[in-house]
């Protein structure tokens, strides 16, 4: 129940701001991370994020096929038990909203 108000406190202060987030992982606190994507797939986080519960804010972000395969299969190899919360908008590449939107997500990933 923490993680969910943190993110949704989270969610309230990410879409009042218009700050410029690194691409490297934030700690949120409470075991979730933020990633603020810019490119892919350059920018999908690594390894280490498996071990958290994971904002990837993919706003803004432009990608080819290329960059939406790979996030889709970077999507495939998260946990279930372990959610990713995927922030989109009307500016994120058609690439990765038809990659979001025509496949199956696997258990645990959420687009917001």
């Amino acid at each position: 129940m923490k993680i969910v108000i943190t993110f949704l406190g989270f969610l309230f202060i990410a879409f009042q701001t218009s700050t410029t987030w690194a691409a490297a992982p934030s700690d949120l606190g409470q075991a979730l991370l933020y990633c603020r994507v810019h490119a892919l797939p350059a920018d999908l986080p690594s390894a280490d994020t498996a071990k958290s519960a994971l904002v990837l804010d993919l706003r803004y972000t432009l990608a080819d096929d290329t960059g939406a395969t790979a996030l889709s299969a970077w999507l495939g190899f998260r946990t279930a038990t372990l959610p990713v919360f995927v922030l989109v908008n009307a500016d994120t590449g058609p690439a990765l909203l038809h990659a979001l939107a025509e496949r199956p997500l696997p258990s645990g990933v959420v687009v917001l």
